[in-house]
């Protein structure tokens, strides 16, 4: 007879909640402050004929390196660099493909802000990316930059 009971109650709950409206209000208090002075806003990655936009990373401009995760969905033959926001020089970029391999171009790359890389091609015909490695150094007025990748199939 219990068991009934509990049933028949989360039914009648349920029915009862999907035919409630829900009204989120807004938070009270102040408005957040606004962005520090020289922050420039946060801007989309500018397409590129031919390419697919792989991530986007925001770097401090330190002398530091980091990595953009890439989902590696689909394969590739050549990568491209972009950079808004600040200048920067970035060098020992690796290129971490699905099956850990990693490939490492001969390169150093000087972007100043709104900087396009050349083609990097990748070995061996479309290969699935896992990640791009590299380091940098910031050699702007200072803030903080952003890198995309894009990748053309």
């Amino acid at each position: 007879m219990r068991s009934v009971y509990l049933t028949l109650s989360s039914t009648v709950l349920a029915t009862a909640l999907g035919a409630c409206t829900i009204y989120q209000t807004a938070p009270q208090g102040p408005p957040p402050p606004p962005p520090p002075p020289g922050a420039a806003p946060a801007a989309p990655a500018p397409s590129y004929p031919g390419y697919e936009l792989l991530g986007t990373r925001v770097v401090a401009m330190t002398i530091d390196h980091d990595t953009l995760a890439v989902n590696p969905t689909n394969a590739y033959k050549a990568l491209r660099l972009h950079v808004m926001g600040n200048a920067l020089e970035m060098f020992d970029v690796r290129v971490v493909f699905g099956n850990d391999e990693e490939f490492s171009p001969d390169t150093r790359l000087v972007f100043q802000e709104g900087g396009w890389s050349r083609d990097l091609d990748l070995p061996g015909g479309a290969r699935h990316i896992r990640a791009i490695k590299y380091s940098y150094k910031s050699i702007g007025p200072g803030g903080n930059a952003t890198v995309h990748a894009y990748g053309r199939r």
